[in-house]
């Protein structure tokens, strides 16, 4: 995280990428469990891969970028800067070690606490006028809602047990509010901080995107009670979401066709992103397939893929090469193709295993091989922006 100069956006941006690169190890140690006894047990693995993942590498980068913005001149900045790090490393290893525990938990709720008290500090900061702020404004007020979730799972396991249906209740909240709440608009948010006003989306499509995520939650309601008044609310956040999505990915694509900015081909993954998120809320205009969504895990990860790596982690890596200016190293270009293909694949293969297409037979050596060139892609972006930064920032 940073103060609002270059070299603390560096340090800010390569601690994410290393926090990525640990997910990265650890996505790929799961995609082993089929061919080698691993070394933990895989629900443990699991845990500090998405907890490093969101609370690491996605939320760090996100704080950078805002922070770049909206500098804050507080003294106690460096000190939670610190207490972030230990938190999220403590997060990782404690979690390996323990899965949910009582190590784990507390790193957990040191995170949460310190993030509360920052989003706080930069909420007071951020002006409530411009499209772009009002992503970044909503986009932390949806980091608060999503914590509701995590509040409710001591209280739950203590008293009805992990196998009771609002303990998964609480874990779908956080991750609908973090990741197509918090992430996403916070993504975007920064994303619009690099376009110029005039092409930015009228107010009201903000509007359609929070009435479609607000009454998204409907969908967990509907896999709870199997009600069809949640399966009619949740059609009409997914109206909602396509009404407002639409302006959004049209004004990118013509500040990308008019202005040709720096690396606009990231860009171009980013709004696939975002159609692709619209084509997968098309598939819960089936009620027998939405009721059984539930329990397709192959799909629930394509999705949460697609936008935390082809929205949300494509967009902060855009972020962080525009906010620096630096001509695209070819090397990291090649990072950036060789993680974004991992990506693809891997996403392609998921969704033909979650709609059950035969055949797949070599699917989980593809999926192998595409976690590793993803892996790869993480190491060549690190080690290149590691690089490149010394050599653009002074560093002997």
């Amino acid at each position: 995280m940073n103060s609002g100069n270059k070299k603390d956006l560096f340090f800010g941006f390569s601690s994410a990428f290393f926090y990525l690169f640990l997910v990265g190890i650890l996505g790929l140690l799961m995609r082993s469990s089929e061919w080698i006894m691993l070394p933990l047990p895989f629900k443990n693995i699991l845990h500090a891969h998405s907890h490093t993942a969101l609370l690491g590498w996605a939320f760090v980068m996100v704080i950078t970028g805002i922070l770049n913005y909206f500098p804050l001149k507080w003294k106690a900045l460096k000190a939670i800067k610190i207490a972030f790090s230990i938190s999220i490393i403590g997060m990782f290893i404690s979690f390996l070690y323990q899965s949910y525990g009582a190590i784990s938990i507390t790193f957990s709720t040191i995170f949460v606490l310190l993030a509360y008290i920052l989003l706080k500090k930069l909420l007071n900061e951020i002006p409530k006028e411009g499209f772009d702020n009002t992503f970044l404004r909503r986009g932390i007020i949806y980091f608060y809602f999503s914590t509701v979730g995590i509040w409710l799972l001591g209280p739950t396991l203590a008293i009805l047990g992990k196998s009771h249906w609002l303990y998964d209740a609480g874990i779908q909240f956080f991750l609908h509010f973090q990741i197509n709440g918090f992430l996403l608009y916070a993504v975007l948010g920064l994303i619009f901080k690099q376009i110029p006003k005039d092409y930015h989306p009228k107010d009201w499509a903000s509007h359609f995107l929070d009435t479609g995520l607000l009454l998204g939650t409907a969908l967990i309601a509907f896999w709870v009670s199997n009600n069809l008044f949640f399966y009619i609310i949740n059609l009409i956040s997914i109206i909602c979401l396509f009404i407002g999505f639409i302006p959004v990915i049209q004004s990118i694509r013509k500040f990308v066709k008019n202005s040709k900015p720096k690396n606009a081909w990231i860009l171009t993954w980013i709004m696939f992103g975002l159609a692709g998120k619209l084509i997968a809320h098309l598939t819960n205009l089936n009620y027998d397939f939405i009721e059984a969504l539930r329990f397709n895990r192959e799909l629930v990860i394509a999705y949460m893929h697609l936008i935390l790596i082809g929205v949300v982690s494509l967009g902060l890596i855009w972020n962080a090469l525009s906010l620096f200016s630096w001509k695209l190293d070819k090397f990291f270009k090649v990072g950036i193709i060789t993680f974004a293909t991992g990506f693809y694949i891997t996403e392609i293969i998921l969704v033909l295993q979650g709609f059950r297409i035969e055949g797949l037979n070599t699917a989980s050596s593809i999926l192998w091989l595409f976690s590793a060139i993803m892996l790869l892609g993480v190491l060549v972006m690190l080690g290149t922006f590691i690089l490149l930064s010394r050599k653009n920032l002074g560093y002997k």
